[in-house]
């Protein structure tokens, strides 16, 4: 019988579980996130995710792997066995699209996809040399046309060419405000959200640390998956 998903990501295990066990020591002396969730479809609170697709919507190949690793791993550690890293698929030069999106649900019949980035950070000043004018006091908008429709179908760019000139801070430090939509593939519809901000975060491993497990905490307690 074949395997249904690839161990590609192996390579990535024993790192993660030894910067996890040296960051948690350090979570109780920091700033809990803020969690809220809102089911976006009607029925929506009767479904159930078996195999997910992990997505950090980055330009920066290495950050968003990192995020998508840690957060597979608190996904898998409440019972989504068969989670999956978009980057177990896809080389850093694979734009990432709808299209390379739904190619993997085709292949790998993933049963929802779960999209997640950063909307705004406080610990953003300048990126390629110029100054993040987008902000209200010390908090900076990263996500270009956030309120426009710039992103579209599983939460990912519309348009990618613009999307790679954005600021990378998915693994940084500070303060931020990240949003999860997961989409069920059928449609591509999104039917939930998980609206989580941080503060006080000390360094990008501990940010980790504090985000991932707080976002697969908050789908098992809606369960979405069990």
């Amino acid at each position: 019988m074949r395997e249904f998903f690839p161990a590609r990501q192996s390579r990535w295990s024993s790192s993660l579980t030894w910067a996890l066990a040296a960051v948690m020591v350090l979570v109780g002396c920091t700033g809990r996130p803020s969690v809220k969730s809102t089911f976006e479809k009607s029925g929506a609170r009767d479904l159930t995710f078996n195999r997910l697709l992990v997505v950090g919507v980055s330009p920066d190949y290495g950050p968003r792997c990192n995020f998508e690793y840690w957060l597979v791993r608190d996904l898998r550690s409440r019972g989504a066995a068969n989670t999956e890293a978009s980057c177990n698929f896809m080389s850093k030069e694979e734009p990432l699209t709808r299209e390379g999106i739904e190619r993997l649900v085709a292949k790998w019949h993933f049963d929802g996809v779960l999209a997640t980035r950063m909307v705004a950070s406080s610990w953003l000043t300048k990126e390629g040399g110029s100054s993040d004018t987008r902000s209200t006091g010390s908090y900076k908008y990263i996500a270009s046309g956030y309120d426009t429709g710039f992103y579209g179908a599983y939460g990912v760019p519309v348009d990618y060419y613009e999307f790679k000139t954005l600021p990378s801070v998915m693994n940084s430090k500070g303060a931020g405000h990240i949003l999860t939509r997961l989409y069920e593939t059928q449609g591509a519809d999104l039917i939930y959200t998980i609206d989580t901000k941080v503060k006080d975060v000390e360094s990008s491993q501990l940010g980790l640390a504090m985000v991932t497990p707080a976002i697969a905490d908050q789908l098992h307690r809606d369960r979405l998956i069990h």
